[in-house]
């Protein structure tokens, strides 16, 4: 075990810098994505993970109007067997999706992503994300004689598909970043078996100390303030000080303890934290 306690800094700058697993330390698992991704595939993949052979593709990335629409992604359609109801997906957000698994396979983006929409559920988002901005569920639409015209977004009123070929790109406004850093910690907690909540603020501590650093290569290279700072959120965060931190790098005795306080002010296990967490998302050993 490296002799190297700043956990939290450390792994804030990590995810700051790279939005996600780094993988690798030492673990026989790999963090994938599944870069080459099509929508068929992963319907496929869906059909695998679920076990339902009912899951369609209804509209392919060059049959929505939204994909047509400059500075959007690519967009398809399913029919989702699993709530009896059409999806609507960007390409680019499936194919950016990572997981952990010893190869990259349509299937585990299917379970990436049930994993994700299970948060989404179950913090009142039913309808998909957000704001639509990667995946949501989509309602056909009917004129007045009954015929089917276009699918709708649920959440952005997005038209898909219209039969006169005329789009409503009038999207919700919602601020990005927010919801990227939102979509980052649904990640981080779905694949690290962390409270969404602790994942989130990770998130935050990550960004606050990319802000904080900005060109410093080390800790000891910020102002006293800074440092100050620094210090505070990760108390806040970890319950620990970084003095006993420090501490703990020099104590094999000390790093048990203070990983054992750390891993329950985040509501993860200690195994977990010192097994997975910090090898699979900050690389130590």
């Amino acid at each position: 075990m490296k002799k190297s306690l700043l956990i939290l800094p450390v792994l804030a700058i990590a995810l700051s810098s790279c939005g996600g697993s780094s993988g690798g330390g030492g673990s026989t698992l790999g963090s994938y994505n599944t870069p080459n991704l099509t929508a068929s595939q992963f319907v496929d993949g869906l059909k695998r993970y679920d076990v339902l052979s009912d899951h369609a593709l209804l509209l392919d990335i060059d049959e929505t109007l939204r994909s047509q629409v400059a500075g959007q992604d690519d967009w398809f359609v399913i029919y989702d067997a699993k709530y009896d109801e059409n999806k609507a997906f960007s390409l680019q957000y499936l194919r950016g999706l990572y997981y952990t698994s010893y190869y990259s396979d349509e299937y585990y983006t299917a379970r990436s992503f049930r994993g994700l929409e299970d948060l989404d559920i179950g913090n009142g988002d039913l309808n998909g994300d957000f704001w639509g901005d990667d995946y949501e569920v989509v309602d056909a639409q009917y004129d007045i004689f009954g015929d089917f015209t276009h699918f709708e977004g649920r959440n952005s009123g997005f038209d898909y598909e219209d039969g006169d070929q005329t789009t409503d790109a009038s999207l919700m406004v919602a601020d990005k970043e927010e919801v990227q850093e939102i979509k980052r910690a649904a990640n981080i907690s779905f694949a690290f078996s962390m409270p969404f909540e602790s994942a989130r603020s990770l998130v935050t501590l990550g960004k606050k100390m990319g802000a904080v650093l900005n060109g410093a290569n080390s800790f000891d290279q910020l102002t006293s303030e800074d440092q100050m700072a620094i210090a505070k959120d990760v108390e806040n965060f970890t319950g620990v000080t970084l003095a006993e931190i420090m501490e703990a790098s020099m104590d094999d005795n000390k790093k048990k303890a203070t990983i054992s306080k750390i891993a329950k002010k985040i509501g993860v296990s200690a195994t977990n934290l010192e097994e997975k967490i910090l090898p699979e998302l900050v690389g130590l050993e």
